[in-house]
């Protein structure tokens, strides 16, 4: 062998040997942390490992310890309206599930500033884009609804839309599943 690469083989030893150590000493570190702080998962990691096991054999890593998100649409819990909520529902329904694919009527107010008002919430199948808002136009103006407004901002997203005497305000924002809606109707 030559000197070179006998100098390289002992450079790559000693390299490996150091961060080997080092390891050592930095899994010792956090096993004292931990117990000094009481921490129950340290404390069980390093009774197995006392017992011939890794003490890595355990650590919760990886998809093991992931929760899974809970469906917010499955959880969702669909209400029965009353007053205008009941009236313009079986209306709007069918628009929001084409846009977004699915909603329940999840929470309602009659009557916020008069008899002929209310705010309803919908909660929705899939998580909401600002830029969705283009695709929800399109149905209401389909269903003849005119647009009065419309904003994107901050990843929030509102319209504004009459139809005869009914004005709605519909407001959501980006990576939500839920939709507001003030409603008024002119008697």
């Amino acid at each position: 062998m030559s000197k070179k690469v006998t100098i390289i083989l002992i450079v790559v030893v000693v390299i490996i040997a150091v961060l080997g150590v080092g390891g050592y000493f930095a899994v010792k570190k956090v096993i004292q942390i931990g117990q000094e702080k009481g921490w129950k998962l340290i404390e069980d990691l390093v009774k197995k490992g006392e017992n011939g096991k890794s003490i890595f054999d355990k650590l919760p890593l990886g998809e093991e310890e992931e929760e899974e998100e809970e469906d917010v649409y499955k959880s969702a819990k669909e209400v029965k309206a009353s007053g205008l909520a009941k009236e313009i529902n079986p209306e709007l329904k069918p628009i929001f599930t084409e846009v977004f694919g699915g909603v329940k009527l999840t929470s309602f107010t009659s009557g916020f500033v008069g008899p002929g008002s209310a705010i309803l919430v919908y909660t929705v199948k899939k998580d909401l884009k600002a830029e969705d808002s283009g695709a929800l136009i399109s149905v209401l103006e389909g269903k003849n609804y005119t647009i009065q407004g419309h904003t994107i901002s901050d990843g929030q997203a509102s319209i504004i839309a009459l139809k005869d005497d009914l004005q709605l305000v519909i407001g959501y924002e980006d990576g939500q599943q839920e939709i507001s809606i003030m409603a008024y109707k002119e008697d």
